[in-house]
């Protein structure tokens, strides 16, 4: 077993962190950089497993705009996936900030940036610990680690709530550091990317949970 969760060894092996498992925790590792965002996206039992499903098959990632390369379709312990952020959406989020940086740092984060990773947990094979707010009835979605080759160290997790009064929540958790030196130089900058592509994730889980409404309008 890990060190930091109840996630097996072969899932650990090759990581580029040590806190594995701890998204489902919801311990943060001190000093680490954290994200913790929780929205309401929807109502109703169609739409929980709307964006239960959205999560599992890799939809939100893609419906941010990022090209997705998966070993499966479905999100399951073991499972590896690349998921790559484009040079035009690297362009738009540094444009005010794209002179100021290291040259070098510059044309490494706007040539594309692919981020392997492992999925380590998935809600119902491990327990997922409410944090603050509502206790869910249900929950649904996963957590994935970095590999050798992401720009960042650390976990996120992807995860759909069924309130008790029909509310469907999407919620994200991480906690990262920069991979190398020279990405850590550029540390606020690739904050200013992280923020843009949580906000997309956000607007994709919205929309597939909202399809559902959409469906029901025709």
């Amino acid at each position: 077993m890990s060190e930091a969760a109840r996630v097996p060894e072969e899932l650990a092996r090759g990581l580029t962190y040590r806190q594995v498992g701890w998204t489902a925790t919801g311990w943060w590792p001190p000093g680490w950089f954290s994200v913790r965002r929780r929205h309401v996206v929807g109502r109703g039992d169609e739409a929980f497993a709307a964006l239960g499903g959205a999560i599992a098959r890799w939809g939100i990632l893609a419906g941010a705009g990022l090209t997705v390369d998966a070993d499966e379709d479905i999100a399951r312990p073991g499972v590896e996936v690349r998921s790559t952020v484009g040079a035009e959406t690297l362009v738009r989020a540094l444009a005010p900030v794209r002179d100021h940086l290291p040259g070098p740092l510059g044309g490494l984060l706007t040539a594309g940036v692919t981020a392997p990773c492992r999925v380590v947990w998935v809600a119902g094979s491990a327990p997922v610990v409410p944090l603050a707010g509502r206790i869910p009835v249900a929950s649904a979605g996963f957590g994935y680690g970095t590999l050798p080759g992401h720009p960042e160290r650390g976990e996120e997790a992807f995860l759909a709530h069924l309130q008790r009064d029909g509310d469907v929540e999407f919620e994200i958790r991480a906690f990262s550091r920069p991979a190398t030196t020279l990405l850590a130089l550029g540390s606020p900058v690739s904050r200013r990317v992280q923020r843009l592509i949580t906000d997309r994730y956000v607007d994709a889980a919205r929309a597939a949970a909202q399809t559902v409404a959409g469906r029901s309008r025709r």
